[in-house]
């Protein structure tokens, strides 16, 4: 089979644009996934009064319909090329943002008059439609350092303005959530939530719009033609890489915890602290805990090694996580 044809376009050289216009497009996604991981699952309890079993399920699916989804999606920039200009992701991006926004509000719209088939049916296609939409923006986003620039520090700079993007989101806008969707007697307000979800689909969009704009698609590649994609092939594998395997275990591990820590600490603060405004506070401190580490982990890893660093921040991660401070909010 023939390489594929690989060349850099004429565009404008990197620079500080393309970083600030990744940090954008980091953004765009967490408004939205971060707001729906964090929120989604209290929503759908408080306001909707669906019950947790059903939300577990729920989620369960979701990862399951991903498993085969996400390759899928994945695929397809390899495969196919759209628009007129020539770039490999931009234009699946712009297709996937809208339905992104659209499914975060569709998912905080107060639909508890509807009658309890039909508000299932709601919850959950809102919520798959999220899972699709958010795999065609992200996995396109995260894959643009490749054909943004060739040189390694320069996608060095990519992966730490992505990070900023991240943190940006879930350290400021998502922290003062908690402070607007609860009242004086910590009874939940729908109508917040759904005017923080459109807010968020808003910036969302205007996020992935200026990721379009800053940044260029350098590195043009012919899309593949000579062989036909094999899902069956790529899933057997995936199986018989260790190191992937090693991968995919940690990465399961982390989001089982982040994910659960996220979905779990709104009903943990209201059910057992009582104090769901609380956890605004306990997210703004936590921004202090992050500019600390940033500059002393990498001081870590390399006195320790990579592998002892991550294994003391989940060993202490664990050990606080055990901690209970209840009498004292």
């Amino acid at each position: 089979m023939a390489e594929n044809t690989i060349k850099k376009t004429n565009k404008p050289p990197f620079s500080w644009r393309d970083e600030l216009g990744y940090i954008f497009g980091d953004m765009a996604g967490s408004f939205v996934n971060l707001f729906i991981d964090a929120f989604y699952l209290t929503f759908c309890t408080y306001v909707l009064g669906v019950s947790p079993i059903f939300m577990g399920n729920l989620f369960l699916f979701a990862r399951l319909f991903d498993a085969i989804n996400d390759p899928i999606i994945g695929s397809f920039p390899d495969r196919w090329r759209l628009g007129k200009k020539g770039d490999k992701f931009k234009p699946y991006i712009k297709i996937a943002m809208w339905p992104l926004a659209l499914a975060n509000i569709l998912c905080f719209t107060d639909v508890s008059s509807f009658g309890d088939t039909a508000m299932h049916v709601w919850v959950s296609l809102a919520y798959i439609l999220y899972g699709v939409s958010y795999t065609g923006t992200s996995m396109p986003f995260g894959a643009m350092a490749n054909v943004i620039t060739d040189k390694p520090e320069e996608r060095t700079k990519l992966s730490r303005a992505r990070s900023i993007g991240g943190t940006v989101v879930g350290f400021g806008a998502l922290s003062i959530v908690p402070l607007f969707a609860w009242d004086a007697n910590n009874a939940p307000i729908p109508k917040a939530f759904f005017i923080i979800a459109v807010i968020f689909a808003i910036l969302s969009l205007l996020g992935y719009t200026a990721l379009m704009h800053m940044t260029h698609e350098r590195i043009a590649e012919a899309p593949k033609k000579e062989e036909n994609f094999n899902y069956g092939m790529v899933i057997k594998d995936a199986f018989r890489n260790r190191p992937l395997i090693g991968v995919m275990v940690a990465t399961v591990g982390s989001l089982i915890y982040i994910t659960g820590n996220s979905q779990l600490g709104q009903i943990m603060f209201k059910e057992y602290y009582n104090r769901p405004d609380i956890l605004a506070y306990v997210n703004f401190a936590s921004l202090f805990v992050l500019l600390v580490a940033l500059p002393t982990v990498p001081r870590m890893a390399n006195a320790l090694g990579k592998q002892k660093t991550i294994l003391f921040a989940v060993a202490a991660n664990f050990i606080l996580s055990l901690l209970d401070v209840s009498p004292y909010c």
